[in-house]
């Protein structure tokens, strides 16, 4: 499964407001990115919350949504969610209905099924578009396929003691 870094508090306008569009504009030149995108089409993708906060961002969100997420209000450097990858959206694409706020026009990732981790697995560094592979993520895979409402009554993970 790859995995997809987005500045915070995109990671929760995904998971809590319904944007389903995930703009990278910075592809569009990049034929190998784009490449990487159209290949990502169908799969799921886990979406890491970075470590970097986006005040603008943040503020966009509160707009329109009525809600200012500060930087402790988001969990940051850990994969919260994953969501299958509809289709990938180019300059000229029509906006997906609903998508209006969220869409820019450009280069964007359409999601859906969008699945929230009953708790962040905490995974440091820039996981880009990369393979996602962190030992702990393991326990979680028979969660992702679940829908939304039967993920939220799965087992919450329990920390080895050293006793």
């Amino acid at each position: 499964m790859r995995a997809l870094s987005l500045s915070r508090p995109w990671t929760t306008a995904i998971e809590l407001h319904g944007k389903r569009t995930e703009n990278r504009t910075r592809w569009t030149d990049h034929p190998h990115l784009m490449a990487q995108a159209q290949r990502m089409v169908g799969e799921d993708l886990a979406l890491h919350s970075s470590g970097t906060y986006d005040k603008q961002g943040a503020l966009y969100v509160q707009r329109h949504t009525g809600v200012l997420y500060g930087r402790k209000d988001t969990a940051d450097k850990a994969i919260t969610s994953v969501a299958r990858v509809e289709c990938l959206l180019r300059a000229g694409d029509p906006c997906p209905p609903g998508q209006e706020a969220w869409y820019f026009g450009d280069t964007a990732l359409l999601l859906a099924n969008v699945r929230v981790l009953p708790e962040p697995v905490w995974v440091a560094g820039a996981w880009a578009s990369g393979p996602c592979r962190p030992p702990s993520w393991r326990r979680w895979k028979p969660d992702w396929r679940r829908s939304p409402t039967s993920a939220s009554a799965a087992p919450r993970p329990t920390r080895a003691s050293g006793a």
